[in-house]
């Protein structure tokens, strides 16, 4: 009568508690067959009713639910929670692979199967090594290999002789197994080939050429730069970059650690090599001061002595990896929203647990809203990452009912199913859609 996939799993759990002699109360969720022949889910808790003198079980107490509606709403949060992360995941430019402890693929998206040149159907349910068999001494599996059992995350960039093509892989732990980004990197390698034949300095400069480059003396002055270097730094050309005073881009952008912790001038790579020939690297987030874009630079820096032993230049490499991060801390947003999600039946809690999980990760305020039966927007959950604006929030939303028949904004999205994004929000957009009130927002 028990479901079959269910049945091993409910054997070994009760054989492991009887050889404990059932020192803590067992609990059990299975399905079984109804007598109309769907299947039913059960809760169990059993304990022992009664023991020989010698500790032997004579008999055993059960009770159990009926918990069928429960895991059927279970079930429909979690498939709908999948959906959307699916969803997302596919969106990414990077491939995207999750494996169960077996190795086993569980799931790909899109840019995973144009990279493998595999359908999903060719690659769910088998072996990751038996569809790409790899020696043991190819970095691709000894990272994978390290990740898996050490439970550590791993980072590579290899080449995979079998498409012949370099790739860049990130290897994480999950709990089910492991997961993995791979990004075709090819053409960024071939490149750096071919600096190598170029003459010495020009090579120093240039062979870890990511997206910019530049190179200072030791006050910190930028005596080069390539045109991505001066662009992203928030200059119109490479001679204006040239021009400006030493360390002069910290007017334009705000620094911080990684993490977003405070971050010194004196922190950063091309100021820790001053005086040594070492090599330094570093994650930082920059915030453009003027637009608030916030972007991850990785930022290599590399110190040149001259014949008197100081310092002749420092060669600064940076590589905008703003998408990977943002990729991961969406994983990261997701995986703790599925949580949420699936913890809670009731709607108002779900609700105002995931406003608060969006303040402040990917926004400074957040305002969940629902069309009611008489097809008016209420307003059921809000958070803002300063507390005492929340209460006036709701107030100031009582007395401001939306417009249905605007052209943008909620009614806009309800009407057409689209999202819509605004980068930025200007004076004149706010007096334009807004009374004074909402303006102060």
């Amino acid at each position: 009568f028990m479901y079959p996939d269910d049945r091993e799993r409910i054997n070994t759990e009760i054989q492991n508690a009887t050889e404990k002699n059932y020192d803590q109360p067992l609990t059990l969720e299975y399905r079984i067959r109804h007598k109309n022949g769907s299947w039913r889910w059960l809760h169990t808790d059993s304990v022992i009713f009664e023991k020989s003198p010698n500790g032997k079980i004579l008999s055993i107490m059960n009770v159990s639910v009926d918990i069928t509606k429960r895991k059927e709403k279970e079930f429909e949060v979690t498939e709908k929670t999948a959906k959307q992360i699916s969803e997302i995941v596919d969106s990414l430019n990077d491939g995207y692979t999750l494996l169960d402890k077996e190795w086993r693929y569980v799931y790909v998206n899109k840019k995973a199967t144009e990279l493998s040149g595999k359908n999903p159907e060719e690659l769910i349910g088998k072996n990751m090594w038996d569809v790409f068999p790899l020696p043991e001494d190819s970095e691709f599996y000894i990272a994978a290999q390290k990740t898996m059992k050490e439970r550590v995350p791993t980072h590579i960039e290899a080449y995979y002789e079998p498409s012949q093509k370099w790739y860049e892989s990130s290897y994480y732990p999950t709990e089910s197994g492991l997961s993995f980004f791979v990004r075709d990197i090819t053409q960024r390698k071939n490149f750096e080939e071919e600096l190598h034949s170029a003459k010495e300095q020009l090579e120093i400069i240039l062979k870890n050429i990511a997206d910019a480059v530049t190179a200072q003396d030791a006050t910190g002055k930028i005596i080069y730069a390539n045109e991505a270097a001066a662009l992203s730094s928030g200059y119109k050309s490479v001679d204006e970059m040239l021009a400006a005073p030493p360390l002069d881009y910290l007017n334009k952008f705000e620094i911080a650690h990684e993490t977003g912790s405070e971050m010194l001038p004196a922190e950063l790579p091309g100021r820790q090599v001053v005086g040594s020939s070492n090599q330094q690297q570093l994650v930082i987030r920059s915030t453009n001061k003027a637009t608030r874009q916030v972007s991850w630079i990785k930022i290599r820096s590399h110190g040149i002595l001259g014949s008197n032993k100081k310092t002749k230049l420092v060669i600064n490499t940076m590589q905008d990896i703003t998408e990977r991060k943002r990729a991961e801390n969406n994983l990261k947003f997701f995986a703790e929203a599925s949580k949420i999600l699936s913890s809670s039946l009731n709607p108002q809690i779900t609700f105002d647990a995931v406003a608060r999980l969006v303040v402040p990760q990917l926004a400074d305020w957040c305002s969940v809203e629902i069309l009611d039966a008489q097809g008016k927007l209420q307003q059921i959950a809000v958070a803002h990452k300063d507390p005492d604006k929340v209460t006036w929030a709701k107030e100031l939303r009582k007395k401001q009912e939306p417009d249905m028949d605007a052209p943008t904004g909620l009614p806009n999205v309800l009407r057409t199913g689209k999202p819509e994004f605004y980068p930025l929000i200007t004076d004149d957009m706010l007096v334009a859609v807004s009374s004074s009130n909402w303006r102060a927002v």
